[in-house]
């Protein structure tokens, strides 16, 4: 006799399954939701209002970790009420495989399970965005809230305080609105410190006030906000050396912007561009910039040195258009400054420089000693800059080629020069330079020339990719895992529950909670040791799941021998 499928029987099966995980999911979330918004709303990030914005915007990315315990612990309770009724055992007298009756469980694990992984690819990480940007966007609470309270401010890397603080409208100033400026502060009686990665001090600055704009990002930011920090009548010393006063220290210009930080932010699509663009993560683009100015420099003062030998000239620009011509034969490195001596076209012979400025007469410079150097810096890694220092001693001036000298001067300094139609501009864009092109240039400089001065920022660059690489392996097989582990946890709780039909509820769950949570753990565990140590963390990621899917197996094993 022949038997067709038990359609009544699933589709009794399936509502009570769905009835449970539905409400167990509903319990899970919101109680997650609101955990994870007690910090932001305790430290001054969010008001009570905005915490249940961030309480909804949180309930989608954290159905990653409710609905396999959900699922699970649904499958457990609906069919151990089924078992423990004897309506299992008669659907088995009716004919019924152990297969068929659960289909259900099955089917609802993949369902599950392929929705959890959609969401954990596609929908979650926007979710994520939108808390991050939620967050962003009250910069302004968390700095006026830490002053009244006389807390410093401590983010990334950088730790502020402030005697006092105003809130000013940024549509008083034309010039703040015009860009569109969200808020506008000003502290008072300010303390600045910048640490670098490893927690050494960088730079400490003390300022009778300070200027604070949070400006909307650019679409490509994700709409974070932009804080511009501006420090006004104070001093400040980098690392061991002096105080130095200045009247305005653009100190801190920090992209608010986590999107470009966290590859957890990207979605499948967007991680696999990042493996080819590593640049497009801020931090990798701060040490491909480091990179770009270490070989700059290099470029620059090779075509600088090629130049002065073939025509006998280069021409220098600084940033206000004059023109620097320098005459000379060629030039040679001496001294642990890195300084490059002029070298006159005869033995003893004058190093001519001419200044050319728009609307003027040019002005002609001549001395036997003159130096170049190559300057690093600016106020933070993003907008820091490489520039030549052109240094003349002993300087005879003029006002034209042929007139005799006019003067002279002891010393004679031209700044924030750059060479005109120089590489610097075209390997600082990532777009025309990407971090594979640079490498494979810097690599071949370092083996060439045995170059210190490129192999540091090379190694550096070099490990920060190969890091964040191993990082977009594990994010991408943890999202792959949890979502199997999904299928895994309902069949297992399923399974579980039939066997262990005479059991009490409870003792069944944990029969099949303590499996998934030790899942859950060797996922997260393995994510995190891929990240560290490559792919041998692959082994414990998906450890967890097969051994899940051995424990479901053996509990099939077990239940069909009867």
């Amino acid at each position: 006799m022949t038997f067709g499928m038990p359609i009544s029987l699933w589709r009794y099966i399936t509502l009570e399954l769905w009835r449970i995980i539905a409400l167990t999911a509903a319990v899970l979330v919101a109680v997650i939701a609101f955990a994870a918004s007690i910090k932001p709303m305790a430290d001054g990030k969010i008001t009570p209002l905005e915490a249940l914005q961030f309480m909804g915007l949180a309930v989608v990315p954290m159905l990653q970790y409710a609905l396999p315990f959900a699922a699970g612990f649904g499958a457990t309770l609906a069919y151990h009420r089924l078992s423990h009724d004897n309506e299992v055992t008669a659907a088995y007298a009716g004919g019924v495989s152990h297969r068929a009756v659960l289909m259900p469980a099955i089917l609802t694990g993949l369902l599950l399970g392929a929705g959890l992984l959609g969401l954990n690819q596609f929908i979650m990480p926007r979710f994520l965005r939108s808390m991050e940007v939620l967050i962003a966007q009250n910069l302004s609470k968390v700095l006026v809230n830490s002053v009244q309270r006389g807390q410093p401010v401590v983010r990334e890397g950088t730790v502020l305080y402030a005697d006092r603080v105003v809130t000013l409208n940024p549509d008083d100033s034309p010039t703040l609105k015009a860009a569109g400026a969200r808020e506008w502060l000003v502290l008072y009686g300010v303390m600045v410190l910048t640490f670098d990665k490893d927690g050494t001090l960088e730079r400490e600055a003390a300022a009778n006030r300070a200027q604070v704009v949070l400006l909307p990002g650019t679409a490509g930011e994700g709409g974070a906000t932009r804080a511009v920090v501006q420090l006004e009548q104070g001093s400040a010393r980098d690392a061991d050396r002096a105080y130095a006063k200045f009247e305005t220290l653009p100190l801190w210009m920090n992209i608010s912007n986590a999107f470009k930080d966290d590859p957890k932010f990207l979605t499948f699509a967007e991680l696999v561009s990042l493996r080819g663009r590593p640049e497009d993560m801020n931090w990798i683009e701060v040490q491909r910039r480091d990179l770009a100015y270490h070989v700059g420099e290099r470029v620059t003062t090779e075509a600088i040195q090629k130049e002065l030998k073939e025509q006998g000239r280069v021409t220098l620009r600084d940033p206000q258009g004059t023109e620097i011509v320098v005459r000379a034969a060629g030039m040679s490195v001496g001294g642990s400054d890195w300084r490059w001596s002029l070298i006159s076209a005869k033995p003893g012979g004058p190093i001519e420089v001419e200044v050319r400025r728009a609307g003027a007469a040019a002005t002609r410079y001549s001395t036997t000693n003159a130096g170049l150097y190559t300057d690093m810096g600016g106020p933070d890694r993003f907008s820091r800059s490489m520039t030549l220092r052109l240094e003349l001693d002993r300087v005879a001036t003029g006002r034209t080629r042929g007139e005799q000298a006019a003067g002279e001067r002891t010393k004679l300094v031209f700044s924030e020069l750059s060479l005109v139609n120089g590489p610097v501009e075209t390997l600082l864009d990532a777009g025309k330079t990407p971090s594979r092109s640079l490498l494979a240039d810097a690599k071949a400089r370092a083996a060439r020339n045995a170059d210190e001065f490129i192999q540091r920022p090379l190694a550096d660059l070099e490990h920060s990719i190969e890091s964040l690489q191993r990082e977009i392996t594990s994010k991408q097989n943890e999202r792959f895992a949890m979502g199997l582990a999904c299928v895994v946890m309902v069949v297992a709780g399923a399974m579980t529950a039939v066997r262990l039909s005479g059991s009490l509820p409870l003792t069944v769950y944990l029969w099949s909670f303590f499996p998934a949570l030790a899942t859950v753990i060797t996922i997260s565990s393995g994510q995190q040791l891929t990240h560290e140590h490559g792919w041998p963390g692959l082994s414990v990621l998906w450890g967890g799941v097969g051994i899940m899917g051995a424990y479901a197996a053996v509990g099939y094993w077990r239940l069909t021998r009867h």
